[in-house]
């Protein structure tokens, strides 16, 4: 399951994909290079994935009774290592700076590089800050022969890889190694299916010094070094400066050009077509996507579209959570879901703010708000896309959605 469609025996990167899964960082440097040899080494820290990390503090003894360690002394030269055992077990001895020598795995530029290798537009989302944390990270979209499809890797696959192909748009996931791919992945999700998997240690390879998958090699395009030109010759000093003439007075500073009036919507909305909210129906499709219909339109839309992802780490922030909550309630939710009363009622402003926002429309969304009922929504919302819910009465042509982002929708029953 690799760039060409068979596996690879014996991957070269195969004890660097494994500290993606498992989050440990940093890495012992001479252990690394043993494992994935100095040139994958070499090709790594040249592409940023690998740096330097703070030199390790302790090392193994060589022989002794029992597992016992030397702490390295954090100056001196040779820098010594004493065992940490009180009774004195083993003998002072100098350490060489290779063996305290550590490299960590840097997760942006990770994130860079596969971008590259997989022509995977970001569109603006930020890289993983780090691996540690369990994510199933977008790294962006690349074109396919049917328009387009995400591409996503996931960081824990014994955990999330299910997760990650149960959603209902085209991806690419990338999975680090083949520990966790079955048989069964390989014969549903192979190369061509709706959802496909790629194992990157299979599909990435080192060449000349560089990290490659297929034909595509890493900072291929880059531009070779350029020769610094020859020093120029000394020049003579500059004359005296002239005396600074007197400031000329200061031109009256024009007025702010005038602000829109309170509650005017934005120009230019995400999703326009509805001019006022009962025009709206909103379905939840799964947990990271709705279906949004408005007359005579009908896309598709994902947390990330709809500007309700965290900066930090580009999971769905609360807002989002709330949507999904009103959609799964057909309309209608409890505050209580959301912790404190005060806590939920600013929830519910921002989310009134970003739907105006989104369609363009001065009225409230939400309709009423109060400590005992809840609140209701002046739009239309359900917890499954209309073809789930019944079928369809007739068959009403809709347009399909354009941009990046749009989707095609079936049938609509209203």
């Amino acid at each position: 399951m690799n760039a060409g469609g068979g596996a690879v025996t014996a991957p070269r990167l195969r004890a660097f994909l494994a500290e993606i899964e498992s989050g440990l960082s940093p890495l012992p440097t001479r252990a690394l290079v043993a494992a994935i040899g100095a040139e994958a080494h070499g090709a790594l820290r040249a592409a940023g994935a690998l740096r330097p990390a703070s030199p390790l503090a302790i090392v193994p003894c060589d022989a002794a009774p029992r597992p016992c360690w030397r702490a390295v002394a954090a100056s001196g030269s040779p820098r010594m290592g004493v065992c940490k055992d009180p009774k004195g077990t083993c003998a002072p001895r100098a350490v060489d700076p290779a063996e305290l020598a550590q490299d960590e795995l840097s997760a942006p530029d990770v994130a860079r590089v596969l971008r590259e290798l997989y022509a995977a537009d970001g569109r603006g989302l930020p890289p993983p800050g780090s691996f540690r944390a369990p994510e199933i990270v977008v790294l962006g979209w690349q074109p396919h022969e049917t328009g387009e499809r995400e591409v996503a890797l996931v960081t824990r696959p014994g955990q999330q890889l299910y997760m990650a192909v149960a959603v209902m748009r085209r991806r690419l996931v990338l999975v680090p190694t083949a520990r966790h791919v079955t048989a069964e992945h390989r014969k549903k999700h192979g190369p061509g299916a709706f959802i496909a998997i790629e194992v990157l240690e299979e599909a990435l390879d080192v060449r000349a010094g560089r990290i490659a998958r297929g034909d595509v090699v890493h900072g291929a395009n880059d531009a070779p070094p350029v020769a610094a030109p020859p020093p120029e010759p000394p020049r003579p000093a500059p004359p005296p400066p002239e005396p600074t003439p007197p400031p000329a007075p200061r031109a009256a500073i024009p007025a702010p050009p005038a602000k829109p009036p309170p509650g005017a919507p934005a120009a230019g909305p995400l999703i326009p077509g509805a001019r006022r909210w009962a025009d709206v129906s909103i379905y939840l499709v799964d947990g990271e996507m709705v279906r949004i219909d408005v007359p005579g339109r009908c896309r598709r839309f994902s947390y990330v579209d709809l500007g309700m992802a965290k900066v930090q780490n580009r999971r769905p922030n609360a807002q989002w959570q709330m949507l999904r909550a009103i959609c799964e309630g057909d309309g209608e939710f409890k505050w209580r879901d959301f912790g404190q009363f005060q806590a939920a009622r600013k929830t519910v402003s921002r989310l009134r703010q970003k739907l105006r926002t989104l369609f363009g429309l001065d009225e409230q969304p939400i309709r009423t708000f109060s400590f005992h009922q809840g609140f209701r929504v002046s739009f239309r919302a359900f917890h499954e896309p209309p073809a789930e819910r019944q079928p369809p009465m007739a068959t009403v042509p809709l347009i399909d959605g354009d941009g990046p982002y749009g989707h095609g929708g079936g049938g609509d029953d209203d």
